[in-house]
């Protein structure tokens, strides 16, 4: 499994090589095509002539990556502003182009940044998928899954050995009739078992679980195994089983364990034992001599009577019970109850009780080992409750050792030596070091060969930290492996002082190269991550900062044009110039709000405690024309103190009581603003009685540039909720709407409490 995961790693390595200069070719022709296409069309294409550049960014991103894109992208602007854009063959001649040639490449490079990430996550998603099948592989279980008509969809390896294939694409390759003919199947009492009866088909029949024990026979080598199996159902949308998967195990060595305890019990408990059979009506059929032995009766007076005889009158009853369950095919073992000999004593007995079947498989009778305990019952009470209670632990212990997905040990410690002798080691040493337990019993100085020799330091000083904290803990090391692989392994260790001076270390040490692997990978990409977005972040503060100024001279411009040539202009261009004024001012706006979004985030100035109502009285200050405008009323109960940045507070809130002016219906603006403690936040709520907001757009309006109405109806650039969102979210909390339309709109959002203490409430 671990090459697997290695060689898929090596590939992922390789998807992310630099472009080639191929690549680098490639994007140049096709934006030489581009330009070529655009030229032959230019007569329509003139109003959009970088249609057919940007659609040569997007090729050139897609085939060769974030930097082929951004080739593309200059190539375009300089061939688009040479050969196609007046005045031909010169470069840059007007403010006007640099501005179209700057939104375009900063549309280039949103393009190629967008397509490289996209690159990026399909690699990503590929290793996750490539790890999952080599997890998959190394399970011991059977896994496969399978249509409706048979045929093998997939397998993983332990499913092609278990089925003896040469490997699992063998065994993806083969359908029902193949597989039906390389077995013979038989249930557990030995019938024959058809194809029909195992759970994959009762999947697709009851789309439920199901689960099987059977017994399988090789065709061509008359091989028998023991298999446990279990199917599950994969359904599609529609709610229709489209698969069942299979996982199952041989449990032949633990079906052979069963069958030789069972054997060797009835062997001890036959042993000078009571052996009685009879019929379902309790009518005693047999009886031996322990049983003459045992209860004072001779054969010829205990045959033909009902075995009622021997139970005292206060267990009849429950002795009736205990033979309906035999006779529902149910083995009761070692059972501990009262019986009367003939002379009336009572003794106390165990018993076994079995189904008697005939030929054909019913219960005709049963049959029951008893066995006299009085005498030693009393004596060994104790005795056999300990017994039976330490069997069970250790028996639970090993199921529990068995499981581990690591090697469990035990080992004594000299402490002048220091040489660690292994007085225990589970199975699966071999499964993660490669040596047999063989090999670790016949070699004490086995570590020194596994641990690799500049870890020993490393181990000594965590071994001595634990040692001395009396409390268990992790050591982590290094280790080459029989075949010569590297591993990261952790050991989870308790050292226990002995009297003799030696110390006991116990723990469990586990195979974590690829959780450390992952580790690593996770660390980068955040790390990735991270830069990722300092870069976005200062890359829109600076565009949104510097394009101010070329704005600016633009809005100039025009109304430099507009004052001198006054007597020149019609009407028509009176009105053109006051469209482009106009668009430059909005653009300036967004550029503004663009800006203060980006601050947001960069804001490193402390937070510190800010009084509420010192903050909302700023802003009531700030929107004074507007309140007088509309004949607003604004009220607000006691308002808390809370550490937060006050600048960003003083945004929030003007942003929310603003759309609240703006989006306002027929009757004057009613505005109360409130905050409540709750479960460690502050929760603040601004209600008004305005336009309102339908639901389904109730979630939409947090996201950038979106606006629910056109610019003439309501003036704004969609940015002001965004700007709040990303304030409330980098204090901890979160901000939401409830509203109707026409009925007024309430916006929520959380700040964590970091004071308590709150001041007189005010209003306004």
């Amino acid at each position: 499994m671990n090459m697997q995961i290695r060689q898929h790693f090596q590939s992922i390595m390789r998807s992310h090589n630099p472009p080639t200069i191929f690549h680098y070719v490639n994007s140049v022709l096709i934006t030489v095509i581009a330009l070529a296409l655009t030229a032959a069309f230019w007569d329509i294409m003139r109003d959009t002539p970088f249609l057919f550049f940007i659609a040569a960014v997007v090729l050139s991103a897609w085939y060769g990556g974030l930097w082929a894109g951004l080739l593309s992208g200059i190539l375009s602007i300089l061939l688009a502003d040479y050969f196609l854009l007046e005045p031909l063959y010169q470069l840059f001649t007007s403010w006007a182009e640099l501005i179209q040639f700057a939104i375009f490449s900063f549309v280039a490079v949103m393009i190629s940044w967008i397509e490289n990430n996209r690159r990026r996550s399909l690699d990503e998603l590929n290793q996750v998928n490539a790890q999952l099948q080599a997890i998959i592989d190394g399970v011991a279980d059977g896994i496969t899954a399978q249509n409706q008509n048979g045929d093998v969809l997939f397998a993983n390896e332990a499913a092609a050995k278990l089925t003896r294939e040469s490997d699992k694409r063998e065994l993806t390759k083969k359908n029902l009739i193949e597989l039906q003919q390389k077995f013979e199947l038989f249930d557990i009492d030995g019938n024959a078992l058809p194809y029909d009866a195992l759970p994959r088909n009762i999947v697709f029949k009851e789309k439920k679980k199901s689960s099987l024990v059977f017994r399988q026979r090789y065709v061509n080598s008359d091989d028998e195994t023991w298999t446990s199996l279990h199917s599950a159902p994969v359904f599609d949308k529609a709610g229709k089983v489209v698969m069942a998967v299979n996982i199952f195990r041989d449990i032949t060595e633990q079906f052979k364990l069963n069958q030789e305890r069972a054997q060797l019990a009835a062997i001890v408990n036959n042993s000078q034992d009571a052996i009685i059979s009879k019929s379902l009506d309790g009518i005693i059929m047999t009886w031996n001599p322990g049983a003459e032995g045992l209860y004072g009766y001779p054969a010829d007076e205990a045959l033909g009577q009902p075995i009622a005889i021997l139970f005292p009158e206060n267990i009849k009853e429950h002795e009736i019970r205990l033979r309906a369950r035999v006779q529902e095919g149910e083995r009761i073992h070692n059972y501990e109850t009262t019986r009367q000999r003939k002379d009336g004593e009572l003794i106390e007995i165990s018993l076994t009780i079995s189904p008697v079947r005939d030929e054909r498989g019913q219960i005709k009778g049963f049959s029951t080992i008893e066995r006299d305990i009085t005498d030693r019952k009393r004596h060994q009470a104790e005795i056999t409750r300990l017994t039976l209670l330490t069997q069970a632990q250790h028996n639970r212990l090993m199921n529990i050792v068995a499981s581990v997905p690591g090697m469990v040990y035990e080992s004594t410690i000299t402490s002048e030596t220091g040489q660690q002798r292994m007085d225990f080691i589970s199975n699966y040493a071999e499964s993660l070091f490669g040596y047999t337990l063989e090999e670790w019993n016949a070699n004490d100085n086995l570590w020194e060969q596994i641990v690799l020799e500049e870890e020993w330091e490393s181990i000594g000083k965590q071994a001595t930290v634990i040692y001395e904290s009396k409390e268990p803990g992790t050591i982590q090391f290094r280790c080459r492996t029989k075949t010569g692989e590297i591993i990261y392994a952790e050991s989870h260790t308790t050292f226990i002082d002995n009297e003799d001076g030696t110390v006991l270390s116990r723990g469990v040490i586990m195979d974590v190269t690829e959780r450390k692997h992952l580790d690593d990978m996770l660390q980068a990409y955040t790390e990735d991550l991270r830069r990722s977005n300092e870069e976005l972040e200062q890359f829109a503060y600076v565009a949104s900062h510097d394009l101010q100024e070329p704005l600016r001279m633009v809005t100039s411009y025009l109304q430099l044009v507009e004052k001198r040539y006054a007597e020149n202009l019609d009407e028509d261009a009176r009105v053109f110039i006051g469209f482009a004024v106009d668009g430059a001012s909005r653009m300036k706006q967004l550029i503004s709000d663009l800006l203060v979004y980006s601050r947001v985030q960069r804001n490193k100035e402390e937070m510190k405690i800010v009084s509420m109502e010192t903050v909302v009285s700023q802003v009531l200050d700030n929107l004074r024309m507007s309140i007088e405008e509309t004949n607003a009323i604004i009220t607000f109960d006691s308002l808390p103190e809370i550490t937060v940045n006050d600048r960003q507070m003083t945004q929030l809130f003007q942003n929310l009581i603003s759309n609240a002016l703006k989006f306002r219906g027929d009757a004057s603006p009613s505005i109360t603003i409130n905050a409540k403690e709750d479960k460690g936040n502050w929760i603040f709520s601004i209600q008004d009685n305005g336009i309102g907001i339908e639901k389904e757009h109730q979630e939409r309006i947090f996201v950038i540039f979106q606006r629910l109405h056109t610019r003439e109806k309501y003036e704004g650039t969609g940015i002001g909720l965004a700007i709040c969102r990303k304030i409330v979210d980098k204090h901890g909390g979160r901000i939401w709407v409830e509203s109707e339309v026409g009925m007024g709109t309430t916006f929520f959002f959380s700040i964590p409490v970091k004071t308590t203490r709150r001041q007189l409430y005010g209003s306004y």
